[in-house]
């Protein structure tokens, strides 16, 4: 096998415009992803700043954070020596650009202390004037967060830059009258080239040709007329439609994240709530029950009054007999009572009058009437036995309260 020495070719310029070197730039992830249309051309903003370089860069309009975030970024991520000052969030309905954040200020100085300056200006002409001409290395507008008819005459930017500065303009497009002053701007300054991207709102670059390298810059020439080969400029919106994707990706993970949280939460509230719809049932039962066992000894209740006032009603009757039969037997009482008295009385008078006779009588006989004598003392024994077995009666003892009162009454 013969062996032969390769001829070494330069490789030739459209080759050479995508070398390793050369794109690796456009390759950089972005750490901050945002929705918005810059994100599209942030890969060639990457590619710019580590071909350009700058040591003095300035964001005008800094909107979401999208453009100013990236240049600090490639600042740190390609060791440029250099400084990103950024003004203001525009705000195209009050026409002028709004204050900076105060959380989106002290996150840009924690992520890249020493690099990012952030500004307040009430109004873009006081954010221009705060720039002295010919300071800077680039200029980024971005014409999306500014009021067209407020401070947007190109002429106002380009004498902010530097000796081979350069000015890249977002939200530009080929009819624009600020497209045409950049194009008559380049006309004027040969050895600056002029390149516009036609995707998303439009962005134009201008910038001085010596300042990058001959890759670089076979780079910009492969397209001619301002405008890159339709390849170049498709894999640059390949790359920035990557980035909206992965941005639209993280929102839509940061919104799910939201939602599945929230998803979460509204879970725990409901298993509480299910929970607590349990124990209220639970209790709803308790009471249910609680109102049968009251209804019931309630009822009860009732059944038992209705029984007692039924007693009550028989006991009343027999109370209302047992009066009128004590009624009816004391006035048989009190009617025997008299007749017994009254008898009484006359057979104690007829004893006393017998016995007095009787003593009459013996009295006259003298003592030749002992026998009769005798006769009439068993007689007086007999009556008296029958007497006391009167007194001793059961009847006598009945009316002894009602004589005592007749006596109290008649006095006798």
């Amino acid at each position: 096998m013969k062996i032969t020495q390769a001829t070494m070719t330069p490789p030739a310029p459209e080759d050479r415009a995508f070398l390793s070197s050369v794109i690796k730039p456009m390759l950089v992830r972005p750490r901050f992803l945002e929705e918005s249309d810059l994100l599209l051309h942030v890969p060639f903003l990457f590619w710019l700043m580590a071909n350009v370089r700058p040591a003095k860069s300035t964001v005008v309009g800094i909107g979401k954070g999208v453009a100013y975030l990236a240049i600090c970024q490639a600042i740190e991520e390609f060791s440029i020596q250099g400084r990103c000052s950024g003004f203001g969030f525009g705000d195209n309905s009050e026409n002028t650009p709004k204050p900076v954040p105060k959380t989106f200020d002290n996150d840009a100085e924690t992520l890249y202390e020493g690099i990012a300056d952030l500004r307040d200006h009430a109004t873009l002409e006081e954010a221009l004037s705060n720039i002295q001409p010919g300071s800077l290395d680039l200029l980024f507008v971005d014409l999306c967060e500014l009021a067209r008819d407020k401070g947007s005459d190109p002429a106002d930017w380009t004498e902010k830059l530097a000796p081979g500065g350069c000015l890249v303009a977002h939200g530009l497009g080929e009819a624009d009258e600020a497209m045409l002053f950049l194009k008559r701007k380049v006309e004027d300054f040969p050895g600056h080239s002029l390149l516009f991207f036609d995707f998303g709102a439009g962005l134009a670059v201008i910038l001085k040709n010596d300042i990058i390298t001959d890759a670089a810059r076979d780079f910009l020439a492969l397209g001619g007329n301002g405008s890159p080969r339709r390849a170049d400029s498709l894999l640059l919106r390949r790359l920035g439609q990557g980035l909206a994707a992965m941005a639209r990706n993280g929102n839509i993970a940061r919104r799910l994240d939201a939602v599945q949280k929230e998803y979460a939460a509204v879970q725990t509230r409901h298993d509480k709530a299910e929970q607590d719809l349990v124990a209220l049932n639970a209790a709803y039962e308790a009471r249910n029950r609680k109102i049968w066992e009251l209804q019931a000894t309630n009822f009860d209740r009732e059944n038992e009054n209705r029984n007692l006032q039924k007693h009550q009603q028989v006991l009343s009757d027999s109370v209302s007999a047992l009066r009128s039969a004590l009624e009816t037997i004391q006035k048989e009482k009190d009617s025997v009572a008299e007749v017994l008295t009254e008898r009484l009385r006359q057979e104690k008078d007829s004893h006393y009058r017998e016995t007095g006779i009787l003593t009459k009588l013996l009295e006259q006989k003298g003592d030749g009437g002992q026998g009769d004598l005798a006769m009439l003392r068993r007689q007086v024994k007999q009556l008296s036995d029958h007497n006391a077995a009167l007194l001793s009666s059961t009847s006598w003892r009945i009316t002894a309260p009602i004589r005592k009162i007749k006596s109290k009454l008649t006095g006798k």
